[in-house]
């Protein structure tokens, strides 16, 4: 079953359920519910229209469907045809790790601030902050309004770790984790190390457990209201070998 219908069935079934305790119960009640649009909600219903990753990881949270809706099959809702989905080994558009600040950036403010103030907080050149919203502008994942507001359109950046450009942002993630622990307070961070002799072969099955880990934290934030947020944080882990035990 796709997951649209799925969500569907059991938004419908909620629905019933609660319709047959209290016979006043509307679909404006659940909309409030599951804090999504009256009118987005109703016509999902109705088959429609489709709901965005976040709204559906909202329903999953509101209504505790965890186990019914894994956080693996939310993710990989494909973008609608209008959105480009990006790959990070393409050079030409995520250049440098910045480029994800701004994404995170951009997507909380309601009003871009000025180039010069923007540029200064992040720490890059005018120049540098032009050359990253050019790219991705004509990437298709932030979109110039008539305003001069930046929207972003597509947060579906894929990554992935076998990519030269991925060795040299993932380097720039750490390089600023090592300023950061100069810079902010340590109440405001936290830095976890481990040394663990493995099995490579069981390599991938450690590999697949950091994709759920980092998969958890992105929803933890994906339902957060965008309002309430007050920091940009990053995640940068590294699991690579430090010794061969076989030469």
């Amino acid at each position: 079953m796709e997951l649209q219908d799925q969500v569907r069935k059991i938004l419908q079934k909620e629905l019933k359920s609660r319709k047959a305790k209290n016979p006043r119960y509307s679909i404006r009640n659940l909309a409030r519910k599951v804090e999504i649009d009256f009118s987005l909600l109703s016509k999902f219903l109705k088959g429609e229209k489709n709901l965005g990753i976040k709204n559906i990881l909202k329903i999953r949270k509101r209504l505790k469907l965890e186990s019914a809706l894994s956080i693996e099959k939310v993710i990989s809702i494909r973008p609608s045809k209008k959105v480009k989905s990006l790959h990070i080994q393409d050079k030409e558009t995520f250049q440098e790790w910045y480029y994800y600040l701004l994404l995170e950036y951009v997507d909380t403010k309601s009003q871009f601030p000025p180039l010069k103030k923007t540029a200064e907080r992040i720490g890059i050149s005018i120049q540098d902050l032009e050359k990253a919203l050019l790219h991705l502008t004509k990437a298709g994942i932030f979109k110039i309004q008539e305003d001069g507001r930046i929207q972003v359109l597509s947060e579906n950046i894929v990554n992935f770790n076998d990519s030269d450009n991925t060795k040299r942002t993932h380097r720039g993630f750490l390089q600023q984790a090592f300023c950061a622990l100069e810079k902010w307070p340590k109440t405001t961070m936290s830095v976890h190390s481990l040394v663990i002799a493995i099995d490579s072969s069981e390599f991938p099955l450690y590999v697949r457990e950091f994709r759920k880990f980092t998969a958890k934290i992105n929803e933890m934030s994906m339902a957060t209201d965008k309002k309430k947020r007050d920091k940009i944080f990053s995640l940068a882990m590294t699991f690579a070998p430090l010794l061969d035990l076989e030469s």
